[in-house]
């Protein structure tokens, strides 16, 4: 039978292969593709059919069984050994660092400063009350053994993140070199030579939860915040957030991440190295800033014009485009819109056309209404024959035509005169009224009156 001492002589010259196991973690990665490292053993013995109703039970719940009998050919109760592998343990002391074999059986020890437990167990009977003793029910001969492990630090931050055995009818076969204090593992009990092995890789920082993003985001013209929750984290680590387009924007705080233009950003974040933990991967989210439909605008113009005026239409409200704007005109609401502005008097609707830039979609504004109301100017007005001179202002009224229809002088126009009295020329202005708008102004002679027996 070995001897603890014997185990710790080996221990101590023996060559672990840390191995670059397939964590490959591109710098796109997001949420659980941290790196998975193991978290928690437990061994297991007995009958083949109390493993078999063990090894489902642990299964649906997480567990996972290295396929190695480690009894093998020996006799004696199946024993199996289980894992379980987590992305968000604490790095400071929530997985295994570090695995040992020593035969004998206590709870726990002290080895460099570090406490080493014994691996937990389940089974028959018998196991259970030898605590896992990996040579359970084979002869008095073999050799006691126990797992133990550690999750304590070690300087150069390393973690378990893989554990296999070997085997061989010989010891030349069996996979020895590298394997766990040297020691096989169904010593003195005969069968195989089975060797454990456990390969170690630097275990880098995570936090408990990852940051979450903001969704929905609209371009507003002004500055955003693109992380909506920073992430948590244990106790010790620090991390650091950026974006995509920033220079010089890392910073620990989730809040200071933010854009203003619509487009798609890279959220990046990593933990820092810390004591017991190298630096993160880089993980990435994509946020999105969707461009705005601008529908805050509003397109505005006078409820009317008389004919001839210049149309002035506006917009107002919020415009958050710099696209060009252009004003489009109709007969009606649903008509078809040209640039053309309307001369013609009657109802007419103007929509405001805002072009597509970056931060914007394009958009139309709802229609709004107008009236050109009919001129007077544009009227046919009659002849105005030469008037006498009375003495008194004289105010003709002429007949006014327009565009084929008769207008009322005291409803559609009314006539005004200045100090039409003197012999020369007089003027009268016409002015629209009722539905019709406007003014003209028209000139006439006035004659002086003769005198009787006289020619003037």
């Amino acid at each position: 039978m070995k001897k603890d001492k014997v185990i710790q002589n080996l221990r101590s010259i023996r060559v672990v292969l840390t191995l670059v196991f397939a964590f490959f973690i591109a710098s796109t990665a997001w949420a659980d593709s941290w790196p998975e490292y193991i978290t928690d053993l437990k061994v297991i013995g007995g009958s083949e059919s109390d493993v078999n109703n063990l090894t489902s039970s642990l299964r649906s719940k997480g567990w996972t069984r290295i396929e190695q009998d480690l009894n093998k050919g020996a006799g004696g109760d199946y024993v199996y050994l289980f894992y379980k592998k987590g992305s968000r343990n604490d790095p400071n002391g929530g997985y295994i660092t570090d695995l040992t074999i020593r035969t004998s059986n206590v709870n726990n020890f002290k080895e460099n400063g570090r406490t080493y437990s014994r691996v937990a167990h389940d089974g028959n009977d018998h196991f259970k009350k030898y605590g896992g003793n990996l040579n359970s029910g084979t002869k008095e001969s073999s050799t006691n053994m126990w797992i133990y492990y550690t999750k304590a630090n070690f300087s150069d931050k390393r973690v378990v993140d893989r554990i296999w055995f070997t085997s061989g009818d010989k010891y030349e076969n069996s996979g020895a070199s590298g394997a766990v204090d040297g020691i096989d593992l169904n010593e003195g009990a005969g069968g195989k030579y089975i060797y454990m092995h456990f390969s170690t890789t630097t275990k880098t920082n995570r936090p408990k939860t990852d940051p979450t993003m903001v969704s929905g985001l609209v371009y507003t013209g002004k500055t955003q915040q693109l992380i909506a929750t920073g992430a948590s984290l244990f106790e010790g680590t620090k991390m650091r957030y950026d974006r995509s387009g920033y220079i010089s924007s890392i910073s620990p705080n989730y809040r200071d991440i933010d854009a203003k233009n619509a487009g798609t950003y890279d959220v990046i974040y990593y933990l820092e190295a810390s004591d017991y933990a190298a630096k993160s991967e880089e993980h990435t989210q994509k946020v999105t800033i969707a461009k705005s439909n601008n529908r805050g605008v509003s397109v505005n113009i006078a409820s009317s014009y008389v004919e001839g005026e210049t149309l002035s239409p506006y917009t107002s409200g919020t415009n958050l485009s710099t696209g060009s704007i252009t004003y489009q005109y109709s007969e009606s609401e649903n008509g078809t819109y040209t640039s053309t502005k309307p001369t013609k008097p009657g109802s007419h609707w103007v929509k405001a056309f805002i072009a597509e830039d970056i931060n914007c979609n394009k958009y139309t504004t709802p229609a709004k209404q107008f009236k050109i109301i009919p001129s007077v100017a544009y009227a046919t007005i009659g002849a105005i024959p030469a008037q006498t001179y009375t003495g008194s202002a004289i105010c003709p009224v002429p007949s006014v035509n327009y565009k084929g229809t008769e207008l009322k002088a005291g409803v559609d126009y009314t006539v005004s005169c200045p100090y039409n009295v003197y012999p020369g020329t007089g003027s009268i202005t016409i002015t629209g009224m009722g539905t019709y708008a406007g003014s003209t102004t028209r000139q006439f002679t006035i004659s002086q009156k003769p005198v009787n027996g006289f020619d003037l």
